[in-house]
């Protein structure tokens, strides 16, 4: 069956960057598998493949000394390459780069754990791989109390981590979702705004009262904190601020809206 070519290759490489070396390689051989090229003999992938590494492809591999023989196949050609780019990766720089790279503002939890994917493919960490993942994860999130709980965990994998961190993000998510302004907080801030609108507070001469649920509508709408009902129009209007309270003998509330949890005796 004949490949089928009319995929864009990729971009050609900077031979710069011989960190990238890793990334395109995969890339490149995803374009072989896609258009069927894998199937074909070595010396047209060859070709492809110099020729979308651009023109110093072949100065590069000239330079490796390879033989004539291992010219004529695939594998070794890739494999001079690989030797070529590996010498020239400083994994030190590369390790850094890994270690001290955070989350961004604004950067999704999947973005960041992809970036950390990519960036750890060239600090050959071996066996470690998992580990330095999970532990840079956890380190570098925004989110300072999603980084302390994960860290309290010592049975943490890399898996429970990202499950974790995807889960809280989905919850953010939602949460700008239901309040409709795309100006929504972490929901445990919301969450902890929503129980402060329930405690007492006081009147500046010391009566207490019963604070009421922010809810939609007109000022008009809401009960009013001092006798319960309809609010009115202005504060004097309401009957209750010449009202003595039953429960703790304080005036300016009824019973009903008093917060007070000490009941004061009154005298008949």
């Amino acid at each position: 069956m004949a490949a089928n070519v009319s995929l864009k290759p990729p971009g050609r490489f900077d031979f710069k960057r011989p960190d990238a070396w890793p990334k395109w390689k995969r890339r490149f051989q995803q374009y072989l598998t896609a258009t069927g090229l894998d199937k074909e003999e070595d010396a047209r992938k060859i070709s492809t493949l110099l020729y979308c590494l651009g023109e110093e492809s072949e100065d590069v591999l000239t330079s490796t000394n390879i033989t004539e023989a291992d010219r004529k196949k695939y594998d070794s050609v890739v494999e001079k390459f690989d030797s070529f780019f590996n010498v020239r990766r400083n994994v030190i720089y590369e390790r850094a780069r890994f270690n001290r790279r955070d989350q961004l503002e604004g950067e999704s939890a999947e973005q960041y754990i992809t970036c950390l994917y990519s960036l750890i493919e060239t600090c050959e960490y071996g066996t470690f791989k998992e580990e330095m993942l999970r532990d840079r994860l956890v380190v570098g999130i925004r989110d300072a109390a999603m980084s302390q709980k994960l860290q309290m965990d010592a049975e943490l994998t890399l898996e429970k981590a990202k499950k974790a961190i995807r889960q809280k993000e989905a919850v953010y998510e939602q949460q700008r979702e239901l309040q409709g302004d795309g100006s929504a907080k972490d929901p445990i801030v919301v969450e902890e705004v929503r129980h402060t609108r329930w405690r007492g507070q006081k009147t500046k001469g010391g009566s207490s009262y019963r604070p009421q649920p922010k809810r939609g509508g007109t000022r008009g709408s809401q009960p009013c904190m001092r006798c319960g009902k309809t609010r009115h129009p202005t504060p004097d209007k309401c009957p209750a601020l010449s009202a003595t309270c039953r429960k703790c003998n304080r005036k300016g509330h009824y019973a009903s809206q008093c917060l007070s949890k000490t009941v004061v005796a009154t005298t008949q």
